[in-house]
């Protein structure tokens, strides 16, 4: 949506100001999808040390109690 708010501005854009203004949104867009990437991954890798950590607990403590 908008990737094409974006496309629709720079075609009906007249003045060098236009496409500076639409340069600046561009970089504002990019660096949200940035941050986005970020979170995901971090969300990820969260995910992946809540995994090992339970695997970990889970074969100690079957070690030491059994």
């Amino acid at each position: 949506e908008d990737q094409n708010k974006l496309i629709d501005r720079i075609a009906a854009a007249e003045k060098i100001e236009d496409l500076q203004e639409l340069k600046e949104y561009a970089r504002a867009i990019s660096q949200e999808i940035g941050e986005l990437y970020e979170s995901i991954a971090k969300g990820k890798m969260e995910k992946k040390k809540a995994t090992l950590l339970y695997i970990f607990n889970h074969y100690w403590s079957e070690k030491l109690y059994s």
